[in-house]
C-alpha cells in the first residue's frame, strides 16, 4: 500500500526534473557507450555493496484467527476458535515509526547514488549540462 504514494512521488519528482547525461572527459563517450555500461554497472555494484537499503517494513494484520482441536490422553476431541483484535496503543507513534523507516531507506538510496556518482567521477565521467534528454 505504501509502495503506490512513493512510487507517484519518485515519477512526478524525475518527471519534472532534466536529464543529464554522462560524458567522458578524455574520449567525449556519451551515456549508452559500451565503456559506460561497463563504468556505471560496476559503480553501481560497488555502491551496492557498500550501502544496504533497509527495507520498509508493513504493518502486521490488524486481526488474527486461531482455529484447532485438542485430542486428549483418552481420543475425547473438542475443536476451538479465536479471533484477536489488535488495538495500536500509539498511533501517533506507529506513525512516526513508519515515517523514520522511509526517512532512513530515503537517506541510503541518495547515499548509494552518490557513491555510485562519485565512481563514475573518478573513471573520467562528467554529467554535462549541455546534453540534457528527455
Amino acid at each position: 500500500m505504501r509502495a503506490i504514494p512513493t512510487a507517484i512521488i519518485l515519477t512526478l519528482t524525475t518527471a519534472c526534473m532534466a536529464t543529464q547525461r554522462w560524458v567522458h572527459q578524455e574520449t567525449g563517450a556519451l551515456a549508452g557507450s559500451a565503456q559506460y555500461r561497463i563504468d556505471s554497472a560496476e559503480c553501481e555494484a560497488y555502491a551496492m555493496s557498500a550501502v544496504d537499503v533497509p527495507e520498509v517494513t508493513e504493518p502486521r494484520p490488524a486481526s488474527y484467527s486461531t482455529t484447532g482441536t485438542v485430542v486428549d490422553n483418552y481420543g475425547n476431541s473438542a475443536t476451538y476458535s479465536s479471533n484477536t483484535s489488535e488495538r495500536s496503543s500509539n498511533p501517533i507513534a506507529d506513525g512516526i515509526a513508519d515515517s523514520q523507516q522511509m526517512a532512513e531507506r530515503s537517506r541510503a538510496i541518495r547515499a548509494r547514488k552518490n557513491i555510485a556518482d562519485a565512481c563514475m567521477l573518478r573513471r573520467g565521467w562528467r554529467l554535462d549540462d549541455n546534453k540534457v534528454t528527455r
